[in-house]
């Protein structure tokens, strides 16, 4: 049998709880554990039941480490050893949780040293808890001393006088006698306190002008009415001066002693009231601010009784319901629940209530204004009780929140329209966590199109569909963090069965939960792309086609034909200039026909990597066309695996460039490259030709290398100036070339 040990679980996952009372059996200990996972079930627990330990998971849906830490100092419980054991936990925030009073923490798949540092933890906790109450026992003892032993708390003292005094004297001598020769002989160490000395000793010698200066009038009024008393004093108050110079009120009792009809000595005591009095000031200044307030304060303000009579009301009540005047109000409403409520019933629940719980905060209810018309208002209140502790009556005050009712009123025919849209719709909308990733909430329509359902969705990361790096996915949050939106673009989703969807995105960063939030919209286009990857593939097809019959038909005829006529005109000489224009026509037709069969078919595009089937394209073209130098670069962190539709794509672009480089440009140099720029890839093929005119930008040739850019969710570019050449640049993002097939990380 191990030793027993009482374990609060902070922990959401019933496996790992199983596995943590393993690991404590283990251990040598015989846990008696009770698992909670949000804070109400942690602080009815802690209400509930002595634990010696807190053992809580860093992170839960609902619940935190740090939440759980704080809740547990919040009722009191400084000494219990509170451990973090986590599946995952930074550094920064297990140094956070540390400072913030957590005495360790593990992770759950090391807990080699748990019950080391469990046993720790125990043998401080109980040293705190000693050292507690040898400090507890220590105050009550100084207490004790206090009570006991030192002196007084009311100021004793005596006063003689050097030089007799005979009461018979008019009053003026008799003050005159007092200022010169009365002087404090014995006092008490509160009494000094009273005055800003330290001990006893320090007062003694005073005179009386030391302590109660003549030049204050109530002094003087003090003094002369001890004299009619014939210097017997009770509870007589006075304003003297300590020894800074600061006013202290004081409340007398002192009684003289004659010694031959001569007043000899005085003994006397004295409570200090200074606070007492400062408190009365300060109380008929709070009262004085109260009238402000309840004068002009925008709530309304109001005592009733039980019964529902309205006692009192302030102006800005009064206009809430419609009267003139607050005097106006109270004389006319007698009974609130039949003339003010608008549902009587409430009333009833206002009284339950307050009765309960002895105060009720923001009770809303609909109430009657004199006019007719209805005002919604928020009351807060609290029971006013009488020397029985019965109830009396009620006072608080009323907000007029009619507009708030209106604008919430609005905004939930507005969340309603919102979800009925974002449920209905066949787009994939969800929204994510900016800062974990975690999906917070996804409409039917994401669930359909990659297999999950609402739950398993619930559960997972934008990392678990996003079938693209994180590095990737990480940057393109966080521009859109900085931005507050995003259209990303083609993408691919991972779905359940493992397949991959493509989609088009598009982001806007919002607000969830009081939390930063990426609302995504991503439209499925996984059927369009493989109709447009068919449809280039049978126009591929078609190209191979043409290009084939136009060889093996057309270019062979043409070919026969001008070789018939150069051998024709050899036997028989040049017999007439037209048939020398016509086999140089058909020279240039042969030769224009080839070209065109080589631009319809590059030997193997889709076979090769982009980066080798453009260097094919270049060389070609410069067999084509020796006069003309053109240089090919590409850069040392270009992809060497691209190649696919995708690639295929960007070199057909190159191709219908070259073309127009070839036959249009007029050019002796051309450059071609191939870079990285951002999650993407830049073709580039630029001249030195003629160039041209913006506005004249048009053709077959570039309407196709834009269909092309499109296909892959790229963009092209061309720029044309007159007698400075031409350029075209395309880009595109380096997962539209991949295909939807490629070996994408998560």
């Amino acid at each position: 049998m191990g030793e027993w040990l009482r374990v609060l679980l902070v922990e959401d996952s019933e496996d790992d709880a199983l596995l943590l009372a393993r690991e404590l059996r283990r251990g040598g200990y015989e846990p008696e554990m009770e698992r909670v996972y949000t804070a109400p079930a942690m602080g009815e627990a802690l209400d509930r039941t002595e634990f010696d330990i807190v053992v809580s998971d860093h992170s839960m849906p609902a619940f935190s480490s740090s939440m759980a830490l704080d809740l547990l100092h919040s009722k009191g419980f400084q000494d219990i050893p509170f451990i973090i054991v986590s599946g995952k936990i930074g550094e920064d925030a297990a140094v956070s949780a540390m400072r913030s009073g957590a005495h360790d923490y593990f992770m759950k798949d090391n807990l080699a040293r748990l019950n080391t540092a469990i046993d720790r933890e125990l043998r401080e906790a109980e040293n705190r808890r000693e050292r507690r109450r040898a400090r507890e026992e220590l105050r009550r003892s100084e207490e004790r001393y206090r009570t006991f032993i030192a002196q007084s708390t009311e100021g004793i003292w005596r006063a003689e006088i050097e030089a007799p005094m005979d009461t018979g004297m008019a009053e003026e001598e008799q003050l005159a006698h007092l200022y010169e020769h009365l002087v404090f002989a014995e006092c008490n160490d509160a009494m000094a306190r009273m005055y800003g000395f330290e001990r006893a000793e320090d007062m003694i010698g005073l005179r009386l002008g030391d302590l109660i200066p003549p030049d204050i009038p109530e002094n003087i009024e003090f003094l002369r009415n001890a004299m009619l008393s014939g210097y017997k004093v009770t509870d007589s108050e006075s304003r003297e001066v300590d020894r800074h110079g600061e006013t202290k009120y004081f409340l007398n009792n002192f009684v003289g002693f004659f010694e031959d009809g001569r007043l000899v000595r005085i003994w006397g005591t004295q409570r200090d009231i200074t606070a007492r009095k400062l408190a009365e000031k300060a109380l008929r200044e709070a009262e004085e601010k109260y009238r402000g307030i309840f004068e002009n304060s925008v709530e309304g303000i109001y005592q009733s009784t039980v019964e529902g009579r309205l006692l009192t009301a302030n102006p800005a009540l009064a206009r809430m319901l419609g009267y003139d005047t607050p005097e106006e109000l109270t004389e006319s409403v007698t009974n609130l629940a039949e003339q003010v409520y608008v549902d009587p019933g409430r009333r009833e629940e206002f009284k339950k209530l307050a009765r309960d719980h002895d105060s009720v905060t923001g009770f809303e209810v609909e109430m009657r204004r004199r006019d007719g018309g209805a005002v919604w208002v928020s009351v807060a209140g609290r029971v006013v009780r009488g020397p029985d502790g019965e109830a009396v009556g009620y006072e608080g005050t009323m907000e007029d929140i009619t507009a708030k009712r209106e604008a919430e009123d609005a905004l939930k025919q507005s969340a309603a329209l919102y979800r009925s849209v974002v449920e209905n719709a066949a787009e994939n909308i969800f929204i994510v966590d900016a800062e974990t990733r975690e999906i917070f909430e996804a409409n039917d329509a994401l669930g359909h199109s990659l297999g999950y359902s609402a739950d398993e969705l619930r559960g997972m990361t934008l990392y678990d569909l996003v079938a693209h790096d994180r590095e990737e996915v990480d940057a393109n949050l966080a521009r859109i963090i900085e931005d507050g939106g995003l259209r990303v673009g083609e993408r691919f989703y991972r779905r359940k069965d493992g397949t991959l969807a493509t989609v088009e995105v598009g982001t806007s960063l919002i607000s969830y939960r009081s939390r930063d939030a990426v609302c995504i919209v991503a439209h499925d286009i996984t059927e369009r792309k493989r109709a447009e990857e068919a449809l280039g593939e049978i126009r591929e097809a078609e190209r191979r086609r043409i290009s084939r019959d136009l060889h093996d038909g057309v270019l062979q005829d043409l070919t026969y034909t001008l070789q018939s006529m150069q051998i024709e005109r050899k036997i028989h000489g040049e017999r007439r200039v037209e048939e020398g224009r016509q086999i140089e026509a058909l020279r240039r037709a042969v030769g224009g026909l080839r070209d065109a069969i080589y631009d319809l078919r590059p030997e193997g595009v889709q076979e090769q990597t982009l980066a080798r089937s453009i260097e094919s394209l270049v060389e070609l073209n410069r067999q084509m066309a020796p006069e003309r130098a053109i240089e090919f670069s590409v850069a040392e962190d270009f992809p060497k695996d691209l190649r696919g539709f995708g690639a295929a794509e960007v070199s057909r672009v190159a191709q219908e460039a070259l073309v127009n480089v070839r036959c249009h440009s007029e050019a002796s140099r051309a450059w071609v490259s191939l870079d990285v720029e951002g999650g993407g890839i830049s073709l580039s093929v630029a001249d030195d030709g003629k160039g041209f005119e913006q506005s004249s930008l048009s053709g077959v040739g570039l309407s196709s290398m834009r269909e092309r850019a499109e296909a892959i969710g790229g963009s092209l570019e061309v720029e044309g100036v007159v007698g400075a050449g031409t350029r075209v640049v395309l880009k595109a993002a380096m997962s539209a070339l991949r295909g939807r097939d490629a070996n994408l990380a998560p």
